[in-house]
């Protein structure tokens, strides 16, 4: 229907949320409510859709943070929650209010729900500078994760640290992680020792100056 018929994107999304976020309404029903909504297929034009979206999913996320989220639930709320950011015109107010509950993600024993939450905390870190330095230990801690790996989240965790490589204004820190990932070479799979290596030469290559990550 919402492919179909695009205008009715809101006035479903509406009902949606007057349904999840009634009292007592059970994970469960809020789960498949939140794979509903991340199968919308958003656009540039659509930022009110987001937003709302995003209002959606970190009222569910706030709530339930408080209790034990199970983690498909915590999965596909963080899913939501990256995928409706970039779309949204002003996501920065209801980011930060959920850093403490994303840094606890970040820390989560699970690796997957580690990439998903760091995934997010790329985004709110953009909006709040005080958070910048607890993003980067964030992420220099996951490295050393032991599902690392073996994970089915690999390529995303390491586009994330690329990404954060190559935003990092501090020489120093740069250094650190790649001191980090030619660690985690030294008992990696052959297949991770080459994508370590070609993200650091990326990185390398994009970094001003060139020396950034030499020291030189």
């Amino acid at each position: 229907l919402c492919h179909t018929h695009p205008a009715m994107k809101v006035v479903i999304l509406a009902e949606v949320q007057r349904f999840v976020l009634r009292p007592n309404v059970g994970e469960r029903a809020q789960y498949y409510a939140t794979i509903f909504m991340n199968q919308l297929v958003l656009t540039r034009k659509e930022s009110a859709i987001a937003q709302t979206l995003l209002l959606i999913y970190l009222s569910l996320f706030g709530a339930r943070a408080k209790e034990s989220i199970q983690s498909r639930m915590l999965s596909a709320l963080l899913s939501g929650i990256h995928r409706a950011v970039p779309f949204c015109e002003a996501p920065g107010d209801l980011l930060t209010r959920q850093l403490s509950s994303l840094f606890r993600c970040a820390h989560a024993a699970s690796f997957s729900t580690t990439v998903q939450a760091l995934m997010v905390l790329s985004h709110a870190a953009s909006f709040d500078e005080t958070s910048v330095h607890r993003f980067y230990s964030a992420v220099y801690e996951a490295m050393l994760h032991t599902e690392m790996p073996s994970s089915s989240k690999l390529a995303l965790f390491l586009n994330v640290v690329y990404k954060a490589m190559k935003a990092d204004t501090h020489p120093g820190r740069v250094r650190a992680f790649a001191k980090r990932l030619l660690q985690v070479c030294a008992h990696a799979t052959p297949a991770l020792t080459c994508a370590i290596l070609l993200l650091l030469s990326e990185v390398r290559r994009s970094s001003a100056p060139p020396q950034a990550m030499s020291g030189s």
